[in-house]
């Protein structure tokens, strides 16, 4: 791990506040904060998991800095082409279980060996889709990508389109901190956050394991992120209308 990146997880120092979150002291006090995270309550009805997914969430230092990576889907694929995601996929039967998932997904995605990952925790599982009567689970695991060059990236071109990585202090940046709202007919509605950053804005699913992990590692004071939740969708009164318009 590179000292440069090493430091302190509770608190920053100046005047480069994002230049250093972690450290060999503290490291065990960021991998409580991460594995303190609770279940997100992302609504999903009663539809039954038919799939198991994992995906990697990689912390690496970019400039002296620490940065999450991401990649942008191929468009050939079947299911979120073209979107914004962290790299990794199903889980196989022969796989031991998230962990491995995700490192070996990563491995074959983007060709980060799974020996220069270390692991520092698993979150808990999230609803990453959902078609009719089945849903598809994904768990996030958050490693630390030691020695980290995308130069030196393998990327399968069948699966991604791009990489690409974001520095933390971009992600808390109060200008790029937005979010999404959604409104349904007969239930209460929902925002999740979003990011408006280049290359390409993050949102969904993605956005909100990246909200958890910022939230885990970033003093409040560094990360404020101002979510506005919607209220439940009310029908009009049919016989109101008639009377008003009569």
């Amino acid at each position: 791990m590179s000292l440069n990146f090493i430091r302190n997880c509770s608190s920053f120092p100046t005047p480069s506040p994002y230049r250093s979150l972690v450290s060999l002291q503290n490291k065990e006090i960021c991998i409580k904060k991460l594995k303190g995270i609770k279940q997100s309550l992302r609504p999903h009805g009663k539809a039954e998991i038919a799939k198991q997914a994992a995906i990697l969430v990689p912390i690496v230092e970019i400039q002296n800095e620490p940065a999450l990576v991401y990649t942008k889907r191929s468009k050939y694929l079947t299911n979120h082409k073209s979107q914004v995601s962290f790299p990794g996929g199903n889980s196989d039967e022969t796989d031991s279980g998230p962990e491995q998932t995700a490192l070996r997904e990563t491995w074959e995605e983007i060709g980060i060996p799974p020996e220069s990952v270390e692991v520092w925790a698993t979150l808990p599982a999230l609803v990453s889709s959902q078609r009719g009567a089945s849903a598809a689970m994904a768990t996030p695991v958050v490693g630390f990508i030691n020695n980290f060059d995308q130069s030196k990236l393998v990327i399968s071109a069948e699966e991604v389109d791009r990489v690409f990585a974001v520095k933390l202090s971009e992600l808390c940046s109060q200008q790029n901190c937005k979010y999404t709202q959604f409104r349904f007919d007969g239930s209460p509605g929902y925002s999740m956050p979003m990011y408006d950053v280049p290359p390409f804005p993050i949102w969904g699913l993605t956005a909100i394991i990246t909200y958890q992990v910022l939230r885990a590692l970033v003093p409040s004071k560094h990360y404020r992120h101002k979510i506005s939740f919607q209220t439940p969708l009310v029908k009009p009164d049919k016989k109101n209308i008639n009377m008003t318009m009569s």
